[in-house]
């Protein structure tokens, strides 16, 4: 009839509209929510493909513009986990079988071709949507969060980590750094890719010494055997040897025995795995001799002090000085990016910035690519440092949250636009430089309100917060500014901005009855510092 004929045109015009409304929203730099218009594609089959060619086309478009084409992706991933439902079963993390191994080849930063991985990933999910399980849709979609995952990584690899020649340190003698842990008193979060490169990151950190000493190190130096030994000071676990190229295969496995280090030292070009690589043995003999290298963590895993990251900073400037190869500090930070996109952890830039660099800082991420990392030390007299040592407390609470497990449901919520997100991402930003103002101005009662307000913002980006923490902070409430746990993820340990100065004793008190650990806790002035010392000797003259 007359009257069905036309509404066909209406939902014909309405769904050309949607079309437009999508296109626009995936090329613009600021985020949309797209999810109202992505649902009204899901009323049949024939509508999700043509949605699902709509978003196709934009990745492929825009081969030349890494976060719009990721932008797409992670949208297509939504729309097939929004049209499995919940008969779809649960979206995990992202997946890698092997159908799907052409498309992520084609990601490979080595040889990245992204519009001829659009059109494998579409030939690949089609070829699943034939099925039409749901179950088969969402694991369709997972493998598109694969895909943007690759895409992150390739926009992280965007960052240059220049070097320089130094002088080595003789046969045989160790090159030793020396590291802090790091607070992050605002704006994490902001720091982690792909939101450091789309929406621009802030974050304040100050790099602590805890019970007057650094708690991260490393040192390495020349071997005359022909091998790689690695170990980790006071670990029970014999040492990881390396004898030969097969040894190194499971760098990128982050659990491995010398993952870290095995890493850095690809990383560095110490040892080269691809392409036509002669044997181990041969490598080092080239290189001037096998290599040792030790590290230490004094801090439980997960503290969320920024224990990984930071041990990566000085694997790099020890096994660096080694080879008389030197880093700036801020080539450092761009330098850890790299390793732990190698390593497969990823993971942002605020850790190895936090504790690279001395005292305070405040390190920014412009919202472009190539991905750059600026820090601005906060300069404070030294009677305004002193006295916010004597007002900072540090408590390790026992409850431990990695990061690891809340980055896909923060990725899934940033590529959704999700407003709530999206608005708490702009607020992190805004009160890292609110922190910078409170610390400038040495004023103890606007960094504690600052400090609380971002324990908050953390709440919004990972859901939770530890019964046992929230009864820590309700005994503490009298006699704190402000408190924060710290980390991406709510780390064990707990950063307090006392009202009263050197409070240790009233904190012990009132947390007499709660399994947690009160520190003491100083900033560090030093950041990182890297010397040689002879084997047989304790010290030596810095470099």
């Amino acid at each position: 009839s007359d009257t069905a004929a036309l509404l066909r045109r209406r939902a014909a015009l309405a769904r050309s509209i949607d079309v437009k409304l999508l296109q626009r929203a995936m090329l613009r730099g600021r985020r949309e929510f797209v999810h109202p218009i992505i649902a009204r594609f899901m009323g049949s089959e024939a509508q999700l493909l043509e949605l699902l060619k709509v978003l196709d086309d934009v990745a492929a478009d825009s081969a030349h513009n890494i976060p719009v084409a990721t932008k797409a992706l992670a949208t297509i991933a939504d729309v097939l986990a929004m049209y499995a439902g919940p008969a779809g079963g649960l979206r995990s993390g992202p997946a890698s079988n092997p159908s799907f191994r052409a498309a992520f080849e084609a990601l490979q930063p080595s040889a990245l071709r992204l519009e001829e991985a659009v059109e494998l990933l579409a030939a690949q999910r089609d070829r699943w949507l034939q099925q039409r399980r749901a179950e088969t849709m969402m694991r369709a979609a997972r493998h598109y969060e694969g895909a943007v995952a690759r895409c992150i990584s390739n926009g992280v690899l965007t960052c240059v980590c220049a070097t320089k020649a130094t002088q080595p340190p003789s046969f045989g003698d160790w090159a030793v750094s020396e590291v802090p842990s790091r607070i992050d008193l605002a704006g994490g979060w902001s720091d982690t890719p792909p939101l450091c490169y789309e929406h621009g990151g802030a974050v304040v950190t100050a790099a602590i010494a805890i019970d007057g000493a650094c708690a991260l190190g490393c040192r390495a130096r020349r071997l005359r055997e022909s091998k790689i030994v690695i170990s980790i000071e006071g670990a029970q676990a014999p040492p990881t040897v390396c004898t030969q190229l097969d040894d190194l295969n499971d760098y990128c496995s982050p659990l491995a025995a010398g993952a870290l280090v095995k890493t850095v030292l690809l990383f560095s070009g110490f040892v080269r795995l691809r392409g036509e690589a002669p044997p181990l043995e041969q490598q080092l003999i080239d290189a001037g001799g096998g290599l040792e290298v030790v590290t230490w963590s004094r801090l439980p895993t997960g503290s969320g002090l920024g224990t990984s990251s930071i041990l990566a900073a000085a694997i790099i400037a020890s096994v660096g000085a080694v080879h008389g190869v030197a880093y700036d500090k801020a080539d450092l930070v761009h330098a850890v990016l790299l390793v732990e996109q190698m390593l497969t952890t990823g993971g942002g830039w605020q850790d190895q910035a936090g504790g690279v660099y001395p005292a305070l800082n405040i390190s920014f991420s412009p919202p472009s690519l190539p991905l750059t990392v600026r820090t601005e030390a906060l300069q404070l007299p030294r009677e305004a440092l002193q006295r916010l040592d004597a007002h900072l407390a540090l408590i390790y609470t026992g409850k431990t949250r990695l990061a690891r497990n809340l980055l896909q449901d923060v990725l899934r919520r940033w590529y959704s636009a999700n407003t709530a997100i999206v608005a708490n991402v702009d607020a992190l930003v805004a009160n890292a430089h609110t922190m910078r103002e409170a610390l400038l101005a040495g004023d103890i009662a606007a960094v504690g309100a600052s400090l609380s307000a971002y324990w908050e913002q953390k709440k919004l980006m990972c859901d939770a917060e530890p019964a046992a923490v929230t009864r820590m902070l309700a005994k503490l409430r009298p006699l704190i500014h402000g408190a924060t746990l710290c980390g991406a993820g709510g780390g064990g340990f707990m950063a307090l901005i006392t009202k009263e100065p050197n409070a240790d004793a009233a904190i012990a008190a009132a947390l007499r009855e709660e399994e947690c650990v009160l520190y003491r806790v100083n900033v560090h002035e030093r950041g990182l510092c890297t010397w040689f010392e002879k084997a047989d000797a304790p010290a030596a003259e810095e470099q």
